[in-house]
């Protein structure tokens, strides 16, 4: 699986990237964390300090999933939501650096 951030109006927010409560990551815009997780039900968390966005996502073996973690920031506050990704979110990946593997 791959969560990406790439949005234009996704600011410089450090966001931590949580899986199933354990594996941590910080995302920072134009990123991607890559996930080696088994097949079934996972829980997505992302935080940031205004707030917290949380998605289930079911895998099965061998599928390659793409989640786009979408962001605004304002000056009067920030707000991120997870995506299901598409083929568009799939270039997003191939076009920013990854920050985090996790296994």
């Amino acid at each position: 699986m791959y969560v990406v951030r790439k949005r234009w109006a996704d600011a410089a927010n450090v966001v931590e990237l949580t899986v199933d409560g354990g594996a941590r990551a910080e995302t920072v815009p134009e990123s991607f964390v890559r996930m080696r997780l088994p097949p079934g039900d996972h829980v997505l968390r992302a935080n940031w300090p205004e707030g917290e966005a949380q998605m289930t996502v079911r895998g099965a073996a061998g599928e390659i999933r793409v989640i786009e973690l979408a962001g605004s920031a304002w000056a009067w506050g920030s707000t991120y939501a997870f995506e299901p990704g598409d083929a568009a979110s799939r270039e997003r990946v191939l076009r920013v650096r990854m920050v985090a593997d996790i296994d």
